[in-house]
């Protein structure tokens, strides 16, 4: 599913409709298997490069964010999608506690230097190459930083 942010939809997160609202609650079930093993290979590189705070961009239901969550001290994931983000709030614990922002990947609420590292798995073939472009330009306004799962390029 290719998904194309409409222009403004970083700035109005709340016109958003969301494609994900549907599978949202069987994402976990059917991914999680699949996406472990690669989550687990994710963090030896950010741990090599010293990194403390990192944003998990696109991070859905949560399952990278939580996994971060357990190896570095500050994690935070930012997701456009409501119905993925619910899904991602029941994973926060106190042993692994993380924050939960919507917002857009094109427009990060954040302040530069805020993150270590920006993270992206599995979401940037989802949109069309110039927003995909934008998203990273985005991730290094913030971070120094930035670590890409994907299964071709975007």
């Amino acid at each position: 599913m290719k998904v194309s942010f409409p222009q403004g939809a970083h700035t109005a997160a709340s016109s958003f409709v969301d494609p994900y609202k549907r599978i949202a609650p069987v994402y976990d079930f059917v991914a999680a298997a699949y996406l472990r093993g690669m989550h687990e290979r994710m963090v030896e590189p950010c741990a090599a490069y010293g990194v403390r705070r990192i944003l998990d961009v696109g991070c859905g239901t949560g399952l990278l964010t939580a996994r971060l969550s357990r190896s570095f001290p500050f994690v935070a994931g930012l997701d456009l999608s409501q119905a993925m983000l619910r899904r991602a709030q029941v994973k926060r614990t106190a042993a692994q506690p993380f924050s939960l922002v919507r917002g857009s990947a094109l427009a990060l609420p954040f302040i530069p230097g805020s993150f270590d590292a920006v993270s992206y798995s599995l979401m940037l073939h989802e949109v069309e190459a110039g927003q995909a472009e934008r998203m990273l330009d985005a991730g290094f306004s913030i971070a120094p930083l930035l670590f890409v799962l994907e299964w071709r390029s975007p």
